[in-house]
């Protein structure tokens, strides 16, 4: 029998995983949220425009993992 989330891949935030989760984010915001908000609240949400270098500091300085369903990548 297949665990549970057995598929599903973990590791700590490394730097050049920075811009895989910028695209997340922004999709997660434009899709999941775009039946509850107007476009000028998504966008001001979450503009596609990320200071990569300043997300790593950020990830970086907590115990931040990242968690990838196997095969998407």
């Amino acid at each position: 029998m297949k665990k549970p989330y057995s598929d599903v891949q973990l590791w700590p935030y490394r730097t050049e995983d920075g811009e895989s989760l910028a695209a997340l984010f922004y999709d997660t915001v434009h899709h999941i949220n775009a039946g509850d908000y107007t476009w000028e609240q998504l966008d001001a949400w979450a503009t596609g425009r990320v200071d990569l270098e300043e997300w790593d500091r950020r990830f970086l300085r907590h115990n931040s993992v990242v968690a990838w369903l196997a095969g998407s990548r």
